[in-house]
């Protein structure tokens, strides 16, 4: 820790292994001293470093600790974690904590660009050791029957060091597909470094899935034996120096041979409702070019629709409505439809709260007296004495039912 503090501009990444905070003496490594907080670490940390403190916005720290170790106060370790987070500043989300081979946990912190800059591990059963993994001495405060911190730490720091230039993916600048009978001929082409492969998946009657369809700035393949039917796919470049993938160039769905009869839309369902509309969505149709929507039978839009979702507006509230969709294709043909779906509209009631005495509540219609109390109206709740000295909040729910308390 002191070697990070001193030296951010020389360390991009540091690891501590139960270490005492910077700024305790030797007499106060087996307690945290009374007062003293990460705070207190981070600002010595900062200290320590002065005018190389900017550093700090680029380096990265893991901690590790055992849950047996008795020479190092154990909560040494989250605090220096966090003493560091405060000397790299700006704010950190803690991620999701993962298990530890041989016992233990390691919980993992990143900064407001998602970069992972903390990270720390709890050993369980470990004493005052240095975790070596299997090949270790298993002795002189080395421990080989516990996780390999010395592998962790290393890949910790490759992957997330942020002083490396990164080397930029493949970009892919084009693909398609044509058609000649029952075969398929896909071209791309890419930039960027070195294309080592091509991958191409088509995806219909007889898909594809070709990890080497080519290489160099471009490349032309045919697939042979197609069978009939709407096929729709992806082209993606490797570079053979990085390793690294672009992003996947799609290909419009196209067709092979005779188009099957248009089907109807699969996937109807609701998406959501109000008190005077429902949205729903459904899945896209093989050869659609559109679609229609039908509310108990009768069609409601105009023209056919060309995204896979319908928001039916101007509804009544509190009522249930059957919809059905069908797929539209070329020269307006229509499909069967759907299976009908049921949706159904809210109530529109807004709830609201009054607070005032049992006896107004009484009066205006929101309680009742029953035996000298006051209970409210539809849920009978017991809202105590009914006079002018208790009060009481309702909230109405709906049309004559109140409840004590706030809305739902």
């Amino acid at each position: 820790m002191v070697m990070g503090c001193l030296a951010p501009d020389i360390f991009a990444g540091i690891g501590i292994n139960a270490g005492p905070a910077l700024g305790v003496s030797t007499a106060q490594i087996g307690a945290v001293p009374s007062g003293f907080t990460a705070t207190t670490a981070g600002n010595n940390c900062k200290n320590l470093a002065a005018t190389n403190a900017p550093q700090f916005a680029t380096q990265v720290a893991g901690v590790i600790w055992g849950t047996n170790d008795y020479t190092v106060a154990q909560g040494y370790g989250p605090l220096d974690a966090a003493a560091m987070r405060i000397a790299y500043g700006g704010s950190f989300t803690k991620g999701t904590t993962v298990s530890v081979p041989t016992g233990g946990s390691n919980i993992p912190y990143l900064d407001a660009n998602g970069k992972l800059r903390t990270s720390e591990i709890t050993v369980t059963g470990m004493g005052h050791a240095w975790p070596a993994g299997t090949g270790g001495q298993n002795s002189n405060y080395v421990d080989a029957t516990k996780v390999n911190y010395p592998s962790f730490v290393m890949d910790f720091w490759f992957k997330n060091n942020l002083r490396v230039a990164r080397a930029a993916a493949p970009v892919m600048k084009a693909c398609s597909a044509t058609v000649s009978g029952s075969t398929v001929t896909v071209n791309g082409a890419a930039s960027g470094g070195t294309i080592a492969s091509y991958q191409v998946t088509l995806n219909g009657p007889t898909p594809v899935n070709d990890a080497a369809a080519g290489s160099g700035a471009s490349f032309s393949k045919a697939y042979g034996g197609r069978a009939d039917g709407y096929y729709s796919g992806t082209v993606s470049a490797t570079d053979s120096s990085t390793g690294l993938s672009s992003s996947a160039c799609t290909i419009p769905q196209f067709l092979v041979g005779t188009a099957p009869a248009l089907q109807p839309p699969a996937g109807l369902a609701v998406a959501g409702s109000t008190s005077s509309s429902i949205t729903l969505s459904w899945n896209a149709a093989n050869g659609a070019t559109g679609y229609n929507v039908y509310r108990n039978g009768s069609k409601v839009n105009g023209t056919a629709l060309t995204a896979t979702g319908y928001t039916d507006s101007g509804l009544t509230a509190s009522t249930s409505y059957g919809y059905q969709v069908s797929a539209v294709g070329n020269g307006g043909v229509e499909s069967a439809r759907s299976a009908t779906v049921t949706g159904s509209t809210g109530s529109g009631f807004v709830c609201t709260t009054t607070t005032a005495s049992n006896y107004s509540h009484v009066q205006a219609g929101r309680a009742h007296g029953s035996g000298g109390y006051a209970l409210a109206n539809g849920s009978n709740q017991n809202m105590g004495l009914n006079n002018t000295f208790y009060t009481s909040t309702l909230a109405q729910t709906s049309a004559g039912y109140y409840i004590i308390g706030s809305c739902p």
